[in-house]
Formats: C-alpha cells, sequence, structure tokens
C-alpha cells in the first residue's frame, strides 16, 4: 500500500546485498528505505537483530 511516497526508515547498509526482483531481474542494494506506522519501534527491533559491535 503506497503511503504517498513517504520513506520514515533509511537503512543504510555496509556492503552490497544481491536481490532479486519479483520479475527476476538481478540488482545490489546499498540502501532499503520503507514506511512503518511507528519508525521508532521498528528502528528499535531492527537494532536487536544487529550483531554486537565489538
Amino acid at each position: 500500500m503506497a503511503i504517498a511516497s513517504q520513506t520514515s526508515i533509511t537503512i543504510e547498509l555496509t556492503q552490497p546485498v544481491a536481490t532479486v526482483s519479483l520479475l527476476g531481474r538481478r540488482a545490489k542494494i546499498h540502501t532499503v528505505r520503507c514506511h512503518a506506522d511507528e519508525p521508532q519501534t521498528a528502528v528499535a527491533a531492527i537494532k536487536k537483530l544487529l550483531p554486537m559491535d565489538s
């Protein structure tokens, strides 16, 4: 569902990630942008999944 093209979360990846689109097109992505109803809660949940820095 489009939310007026609003981005509330932008994730910059440390390394590119290979992806395949729904039509089978391959690409490497460096940035993920999405909308979240509660962006602070979403970011906190994502951070819990990340490895701790040594």
